[in-house]
């Protein structure tokens, strides 16, 4: 099943609501800031946590589609000395598509 705007607020709701989370990670330490990819990581995996145990979320790419990185700052770890055709964002989410897909 596909995530819904229904399906995509239970899940922050959830994340919001449950007192140990603490979600952006760069918000909630002064060692993090918007372009801390630790903070990203710490992020990604409290997101996908919660994201799988909803029973509209069940595949990967829907996942990787609908995880929210207009709060990350990609600019400092950015290796292309000119302007692109793709953001940074748009190849991080390329990276976590072929990088699930990899067989264990």
């Amino acid at each position: 099943m596909a995530p819904t705007a229904v399906s995509r607020r239970d899940v922050f709701r959830s994340i919001a609501t449950t007192q140990y989370l603490d979600w952006p990670a760069y918000d909630s330490t002064p060692l993090y800031d918007q372009s801390s990819l630790p903070a990203l990581t710490e992020d990604f995996r409290t997101v996908s946590g919660v994201w799988y145990e909803h029973n509209a979320h069940d595949s990967v790419e829907g996942f990787v589609c609908q995880y929210p990185l207009s709060y990350a700052e990609f600019s400092p770890h950015d290796q292309y000395s000119g302007p692109t055709r793709y953001e940074m964002s748009q190849l991080f989410r390329a990276f976590l598509l072929i990088y699930s897909s990899k067989p264990s």
